[in-house]
């Protein structure tokens, strides 16, 4: 017995901009949902099974009694304009693509290029002059000229179709590779980062996991009793002087969510402008394996030691 898929695209909003944001409401941010939890994820759809759900519910041939949305949604499209959404769909969400999205990039390069920091080094110069010395290079006598600094760009692709950064050395917090349109500021009740993220979900659609470390508490335990500090089960000014008089805290470590010193990730976290520097880069990181480049072993050095 064949699997009917319905409610496979819900709410469009007009096609010739094929503007997918308003399906992944129900379908996810990388069409890796059951819609309505009854659907087939759309990434692990093909081409060919996406146009046929989308054609039958034009036609009003697919889908059962939940698909009357879709139909009444679908119905004034195009043939032309139901294959752009198929192949849009499948070229940025389908699982295959996002898991080849597994290259990193180098965003130093430039940065970091021998001969222009060559250039650059004030010990090969014999004298400077003063439209030289600093970094706006031009004279002070025509500030009013400088247009202010070096404009910031901030635009990526959206989460799921952008090539994640090398670390700047290792175990070093991952820059952010996409856009953070719509997902900032992070809330007590809404960090869409962690949707993505968690390792249960992470390496299905591509993302990066969070690590081990987001997840142990490294803090000493610290509550409020009868207006009184404790910490580690002393009394913060009489049993103990200082929180730093801790040499080594019972570590906890959750399983279900994160704690709460890792919630604000952008407190590590952060976008990358599509910037030049002013000034190059001498700093050049020692990876001794390539994969430090790509993920975190923060937990192992954390523990040592501690265990």
């Amino acid at each position: 017995m064949k699997k009917i898929l319905f409610s496979i695209l819900i709410m469009f909003t007009y096609v010739n901009a094929i503007e997918l944001g308003v399906c992944k409401g129900c379908h996810g941010r990388f069409f890796e949902k059951k819609a309505l939890g009854n659907s087939i994820k759309v990434n692990h759809m093909t081409r060919d099974q996406i146009m046929k759900a989308l054609k039958g519910y034009h036609d009003g041939t697919y889908g059962r009694s939940q698909a009357r949305v879709m139909v009444n949604v679908m119905i004034s499209y195009t043939d032309s304009e139901i294959r752009k959404m198929a192949d849009k769909i499948t070229k940025t969400y389908h699982i295959d693509v996002v898991r080849k999205q597994g290259k990193h990039k180098n965003i130093n390069n430039k940065a970091s290029n021998k001969n222009r920091i060559a250039k650059e080094s004030l010990g090969n110069k014999k004298e400077l002059s003063e439209t030289k010395i600093g970094l706006r290079h031009n004279s002070l006598y025509e500030e009013a000229q400088n247009e202010g600094g070096v404009k910031t760009d901030y635009s990526r692709n959206a989460p799921g179709s952008s090539t994640r950064f090398e670390r700047a050395y290792r175990d070093a917090p991952p820059m952010i590779p996409h856009s953070v349109e719509g997902l900032l500021p992070i809330l007590a009740n809404n960090n869409q980062c962690i949707g993505c993220h968690t390792p249960s979900t992470a390496r299905g659609v591509g993302a990066t996991p969070i690590p081990d470390t987001h997840f142990t508490n490294y803090r000493p335990h610290t509550i409020m009793k009868r207006n009184k500090v404790y910490k580690e089960g002393k009394i913060l000014g009489k049993e103990l002087a200082n929180t730093s008089d801790i040499k080594i805290a019972k570590i906890e470590q959750y399983k279900k969510h994160i704690t709460m010193g890792r919630f604000n990730c952008t407190q590590c976290h952060a976008p990358q402008s599509k910037t030049d520097t002013l000034v190059g880069n001498t700093f050049m990181p020692d990876f001794k394996d390539d994969e430090f480049k790509k993920n975190s072993f923060l937990i192992d050095r954390m523990n040592e030691g501690v265990k």
